[in-house]
């Protein structure tokens, strides 16, 4: 049984990762009329700039075709891009205006479709600079027709949420709970275990010992992650191959683009600890517990959301005795925290801790467990 859930769990993930992969290389067949924006010429420098940061924007987000409205004046409402979108066609239309307010630049824009419906979000940016980033949130958020906060990654938000209490940059942080199995490789996870029959607190059982193997280790995780700019984050995971081995790993990995359907692969460091053999088997001087390292892959669904989707495989050694290794794949359900220093828009809720307090005390669990083997 557990090698059917095994090979489905394997053959789960791959089929996803290449549906996602077929989704995301479909191109869709529609134009986009990009509207120069407004921009207040009194007290707004660099109007080219901010210009070419958002047709750039649009240009990475936009899997249709890109059109640029022959206009010798910029638009800003919605009246003069419904009138441009009619007379130059065209699927939908963008548009906006960036205006400034005291020391605060407001970048507001709209998209709108050739029946008339209109989706519009304003962002605030702190100078010119941050347009780069504001433009890049701006355009995802306007095409997926989401909002600002569900499209938030750490490659475009501003500096104005960058920065927190002593200028302190923040991370993604997201944690949650892992299941699948692991394949061991050789003799790997394999120990002998000893039976007793009879009542042995008069001395009158008998005792056999037996090697009890692993095909298939059930494996359960406690995953941290923390995302950070450039497409890289570090993941701390908790790990527990029931019921022969426990460890702790830490990992960085790469992730591939800033969809919501995203690859990754990376590896780690950490340290493993293998239950020893029991009765006459059992050896004192032989080493179960030693470093490890990993090298892994996967995909992370939903990834703009609150609540993520991990489908991961990855292969482990252990640097110990019987140099104990395997093939793990599993799935890990994980929910944006406030972690890191946290932003407005993920908090830390009461569900949040009770996780936390699972997770501690899973993890005081395994350990008592090693003291009484």
């Amino acid at each position: 049984m557990r090698g059917l859930l095994f090979r489905g769990l394997a053959a789960f993930s791959v089929l996803a990762t290449l549906g996602v992969f077929a989704t995301c290389s479909a191109p869709l067949a529609k134009t986009l009329l990009v509207i120069p924006l407004k921009i207040d010429s009194v007290k707004v420098k660099d109007h080219s700039s901010i210009r070419d940061f958002y047709s750039e924007a649009l240009g990475t987000s936009y899997s249709g075709t890109l059109k640029a409205a022959k206009t010798a004046e910029a638009c800003g409402d919605r009246e003069c891009a419904q009138v441009l979108l009619k007379e130059q066609g065209g699927d939908e239309a963008v548009f906006g205006a960036v205006r400034m307010l005291g020391s605060k630049y407001f970048l507001s824009s709209s998209i709108i479709e050739a029946d008339g419906k209109v989706y519009s979000q304003k962002i605030q940016a702190a100078n010119v600079e941050d347009f780069e980033n504001a433009t890049k949130r701006m355009a995802d958020a306007l095409i997926n027709h989401k909002t600002l906060e569900e499209v938030a990654n750490l490659d475009n938000i501003t500096e104005s949420e960058e920065t927190k209490l002593a200028n302190r940059r923040t991370s993604f942080y997201s944690s949650g709970g892992s299941i699948g199995f692991t394949q061991p490789f050789g003799s790997s996870y394999q120990r002998y275990v000893t039976d007793s029959e009879g009542d042995c607190s008069s001395f009158n059982c008998i005792e056999t010992t037996r090697l009890e193997k692993n095909d298939k280790v059930f494996t359960l995780g406690w995953n941290n992650w923390f995302e950070f700019k450039n497409h890289l984050a570090m993941e701390m995971d908790v790990l527990f191959y029931a019921p022969i081995a426990f460890g702790g790993e830490a990992n960085l990995l790469y992730l591939f683009g800033n969809s919501d359907f995203t690859p990754f692969a990376g590896g780690g460091l950490g340290v493993h600890y293998v239950f020893p053999d029991q009765g006459d088997m059992k050896m004192n001087n032989k080493q179960n517990f030693g470093p490890a390292a990993n090298a892994q892959a996967g995909i992370i669904m939903f990834r703009t959301y609150n609540m993520n989707l991990v489908l991961r495989s990855s292969y482990h050694v252990v640097m110990n005795d019987d140099v104990d290794n395997g093939l793990t794949v599993d799935m890990a359900i994980r929910t944006k925290v406030g972690g890191g220093g946290g932003d407005k828009y993920h908090h830390t809720s009461a569900t949040t801790y009770l996780a936390m307090a699972i997770g501690i005390a899973y993890l005081i669990g395994i350990i008592v467990s090693a003291a009484n083997t």
